[in-house]
């Protein structure tokens, strides 16, 4: 295979896995558990750091998706704070908490 071809499949199918998994686990922090929605920020810190990643999006037309995607994670963060504020002191299996996203008004 050519690299022409290869950037042709990456281009096709790493924004639509990225895109789906982010979605998986934008679902799994709502029906199992709110860390799903920290490896979802995770995931964008992973893409932000990965300029052949950012050029897929690119390349497709499909950066806005993404910023897209991430608010709406960034946004459940905030949402799911405010339905559970006790839990949110709570720490996952990996040390972290959801803490720094608590907001009082």
């Amino acid at each position: 295979m050519s690299a022409e071809e290869l950037k042709m499949i990456r281009d096709a199918y790493l924004p639509e896995m990225i895109l789906a998994y982010n979605s998986a686990l934008h679902c799994a922090a709502h029906l199992v558990t709110r860390e799903h929605l920290l490896k979802s920020l995770d995931l964008a810190t992973i893409l932000a750091e990965k300029q052949t990643l950012i050029d897929c999006f690119t390349a497709t037309g499909r950066v806005g998706e993404l910023v897209d995607a991430f608010a709406l994670t960034s946004r459940a963060v905030l949402t799911l704070n405010e339905k559970s504020s006790k839990s949110s002191k709570k720490r996952t299996r990996s040390g972290r908490t959801l803490g720094i996203w608590d907001i009082t008004v």
